[in-house]
């Protein structure tokens, strides 16, 4: 992964999980209820996943912090084991292919 987009993966991590899990655990509504997630929590991910993106990728690259924003929470959310595992490789997976085509079209 490019160097950049791997910063950007773990502070997905760093950042948005926990945002996921405190505003998750304080707003225990609409729960799945396999996994224990909430919508809170996944919107707060989302929105603090979009923030980390637009900080360490830059305004001007806002779609690729979309994308990545996007993949992070799909990770958060999906109950296929440990999330601290999938949100750094999805994310980084979801923005290097977004880049990659997005530059070779």
């Amino acid at each position: 992964f490019d160097m950049v987009l791997a910063r950007h993966a773990v502070l997905c991590l760093s950042y948005a999980d926990p945002m996921a899990a405190l505003v998750g655990t304080s707003f225990s509504g609409n729960n799945n209820k396999t996994a224990g997630k909430t919508l809170a929590g996944s919107c707060s991910c989302f929105v603090t996943a979009l923030f980390v993106g637009w900080i360490v990728l830059g305004p001007t690259l806002y779609d690729e912090a979309l994308v990545g924003a996007c993949a992070c929470t799909v990770a958060e959310y999906l109950p296929l084991g440990n999330d601290n595992l999938q949100i750094p490789i999805l994310t980084a997976t979801a923005t290097t292919l977004y880049r990659y085509y997005h530059l070779n079209r």
